[in-house]
């Protein structure tokens, strides 16, 4: 059920000559090209790959509530690599180290125990949303 696609990577080719090919709809990567009824697609985004691969390989729920709840948990992880680069990133290089540390020990317990309190109370099984891996 879970088995891989054929599938290759591109490596070997600096950004300004994929750019230049047209390949990436927003000129940036990552970018994953889908060949289907003869006809190639390039899908562009981090989160909708994500979620294209997921729909693909039967792991985004089995309803659209699970699907509702596997985005909701997704989402509050973007929220988190948010946060990080607005109190890590952002900090001139000498502040990083002890913003990162005050990240890791402030935000993201913070975070996960949310996120683990919510997996909790929508799922009744070891899985975060629904009765299989997702």
């Amino acid at each position: 059920r879970y088995a891989a696609p054929n599938f290759g990577i591109t490596e070997g080719k600096d950004i300004a000559t994929v750019k230049a090919s047209g390949l990436l709809p927003f000129g940036q990567v990552p970018v994953l090209e889908v060949t289907t009824g003869g006809k190639t697609h390039v899908i562009s985004q981090s989160h909708a790959i994500e979620r294209y691969l997921a729909r693909e390989f039967g792991l985004y729920g089995s309803s659209n509530l699970e699907a509702a709840r596997i985005d909701e948990i997704l989402e509050a992880l973007v929220d988190v690599g948010n946060s990080f680069a607005q109190q890590v990133w952002t900090k001139p290089r000498e502040e990083q180290a002890e913003a990162l540390k005050k990240f890791v020990s402030e935000t993201l317990p913070k975070t996960a125990t949310v996120i683990d309190k919510f997996a909790g109370e929508h799922s009744d099984s070891a899985f975060c949303c629904g009765k299989t891996l997702t």
